[in-house]
């Protein structure tokens, strides 16, 4: 999806339009699990390792403080000047659920 050769460069440029688009599908995923909680991949695997993983007992996830409760979703963040390309692709989505 680079603009250039990140070879050449060492570097990757993306559009910004694509990076919306990434960013609707980790809104829409973190979404599915609005009960659940998030946080950094690192901190998530190291507190997957430290305990045993039962969503049943969610209280230690808020003990070690390195997660944040997931809330429904109420609006997508997408740059005004991004709706016109997303729309479609939001529309499509949509008929999904």
């Amino acid at each position: 999806m680079s603009q250039v050769h990140c070879r050449k460069t060492g570097y990757a440029q993306v559009p910004p339009l694509a990076l919306t688009v990434t960013h609707v599908f980790l809104q829409y995923i973190e979404q599915l699990d609005h009960q659940g909680f998030s946080g950094n991949l690192s901190d998530m695997l190291a507190l997957a390792l430290d305990i045993d993983l039962d969503l049943e007992t969610s209280g230690n996830f808020e003990k070690k403080q390195v997660c944040i409760e997931n809330m429904k979703m109420k609006v997508l963040m997408i740059p005004p000047e991004h709706r016109p390309g997303v729309a479609p692709l939001l529309k499509q989505m949509a008929a999904l659920t």
